[in-house]
């Protein structure tokens, strides 16, 4: 090891040679995996955090000065992903599309790069879950103080421009009830390092117990280390074979409990590669994205002081909501370009607009192994997401389709180039492990700990059972906030992370 990986990281040889040791083996290290591996690290459990990846940056690349470089930014994107494939297997020749979907593989994952939208699922998304927004509220507020949300009662918008006050009052009058979008970017008075978009590298590299494992750190990374397979010994996990992808050593990891926070697709990989579908039927199953419209619109001129970050709630009738940010000089946009949200060009004349909706759950949505993988990445890109859209998918993107036609309309610009995404474009999955009510209707509990496997669980939106209109990433750290909850329950430890923090402060 050198450079910024012999600094922050563990020797995986160190952590087998004592994974006895190891009270819970987080895999990924997303905002799921950090959140889960930060909250019981605070009571006192020893955590190890395993990242397929390497670690490339410190903070979110939003923070950086390349942001305004061009093409540097999304070079670096591009240089941490792997392509993944979703097909239609109705379509004649389901093979790989034109456009493969990425997939991170880097320390922080995609909080790396995401757009920083931050707002709540509504309490109707909550519909098809076994618990409500009630039950999810405290943990909400615990991610927003965590991310350092902005744009809600503690902290205010990003933007507060008079062009921003001017598009809600249009949009509002329009029909389209429009607000400043939260967003996980700080904007408080406490200015430090790793201020600014929140990314779950930075919450990692920040965290007191963060170390080295043969030091007896409370957490440790180990990066550029693939979980291969899970071994299973009556209802319990008993070893995690992994691929140390520096040397190509596979290794066998036993800790107490296992916690997959890989993101939905590739925790449900994970599940299916360890045969768990034998135990659990529904693994893999009800795969879900988001359905995702992009488009433009043009202003017939600059206009001073109109940067702004609007959106449009979803209602009950309309489940979906729309995004609007602006203005830019350029015309188009990629998906992977995410720091441009905040890179708003006073000269320019476009505004780029999004719609994101709720698409229909259905079981055949599903991850399917293959043997088309790189032997390099230790299955992680073996297989396929088999995935058909509905009538009523279809209905609605062309409903989100003509809102954002009425929404550019409505600022006063000319609606400009509309583009439908395929499905995982968004970026946005989940499902996989879904959660139920009990093991017949469900692979994992409210809480994401699987019904049938005592020392198993999952931290990302795998157990979700439906998708809310919002971007997922607050609602995720939400989610594995209360999941860190039910895994320290089961490893007999207080339930209240603040307690254990406030025992080692007076000790």
């Amino acid at each position: 090891m050198n450079g910024l990986d012999a600094v922050f990281e563990s020797p995986i040889a160190d952590v087998a040679h004592d994974s006895d040791a190891i009270d819970c083996l987080v895999i990924g290290s997303g905002t799921a995996g950090v959140s889960t591996a930060l909250s019981l690290a605070r009571r006192g459990l020893r955590v190890v955090i395993l990242e397929a990846g390497p670690l490339k940056l410190t903070s979110h690349i939003g923070n950086a000065s390349l942001v305004d470089s061009t093409g540097l930014a999304a070079k670096l994107s591009d240089s941490t992903t792997i392509p993944t494939s979703w097909v239609n297997p109705t379509e004649r020749g389901s093979g790989a599309q034109a456009e493969p979907i990425p997939a991170w593989l880097v320390v922080g994952g995609r909080t790396l790069f995401w757009t920083g939208t931050a707002p709540r699922y509504k309490p109707w998304d909550f519909d098809d879950w076994p618990i409500d927004a009630a039950d999810m509220s405290r943990y909400y507020d615990r991610a927003e103080s965590l991310m350092k949300v902005s744009g809600n009662e503690q902290r205010p918008p990003f933007y507060q421009s008079a062009g921003q006050r001017s598009a809600i009052e249009l949009l509002t009058a329009a029909g389209l009830p429009a607000r400043p979008t939260p967003v996980g970017i700080d904007t408080g008075s406490e200015r430090r390092v790793g201020a600014g978009f929140d990314s779950a590298v930075a919450r990692l590299l920040a965290c007191p117990q963060l170390g080295d494992f043969a030091s007896g750190a409370l957490v440790s990374l180990v990066a550029q280390a693939v979980a291969v397979r899970l071994s299973v010994a009556g209802d319990r996990v008993d070893g995690v074979e992994v691929l140390d992808r520096r040397t190509g050593a596979h290794l066998t990891l036993r800790p107490r409990h296992v916690v997959l926070a890989g993101g939905a697709v590739q925790s449900a990989r994970l599940a299916l590669a360890s045969g768990l579908d034998a135990v659990s039927p529904l693994v893999g199953r009800y795969i879900n994205d988001h359905l995702f419209v992009q488009s433009t619109a043009e202003f017939p001129a600059a206009r001073t002081d109109a940067n702004m970050n609007v959106m449009v709630d979803a209602t009950p009738e309309r489940a979906f909501h729309l995004q609007i940010q602006g203005p830019f000089k350029g015309t188009w946009y990629h998906q992977s370009n995410s720091t441009m949200w905040v890179n708003c060009n006073p000269e320019g004349t476009h505004m780029m607009l999004a719609a994101f909706g709720v698409g229909s759950v259905e079981k055949d949505n599903r991850v399917a192994l293959t043997n088309r993988g790189d032997p390099r990445y230790g299955g992680i890109a073996d297989f396929r997401v088999l995935y058909h859209r509905s009538a009523q998918d279809e209905k609605r993107l062309a409903a989100m389709e003509h809102a954002l036609g009425q929404a550019a309309i409505a600022l006063g610009s000319t609606p400009g180039k509309t583009q439908i995404n395929p499905p995982g474009g968004a970026l946005h999955e989940i499902g996989g492990l879904r959660m139920g009510a009990d093991a017949t209707s469900g692979v994992t509990d409210s809480h994401g700990r699987f019904w049938r496997i005592e020392n198993l669980s999952a931290a990302d939106a795998s157990p979700f059972p439906s998708q809310g209109s919002a971007n997922p990433y607050l609602t995720i750290t939400a989610w594995s906030l209360r999941h860190a909850d039910g895994v320290a329950q089961a490893l007999g430890c207080d339930t209240n992370p603040d307690h254990h923090t406030r025992t080692m402060e007076t000790a």
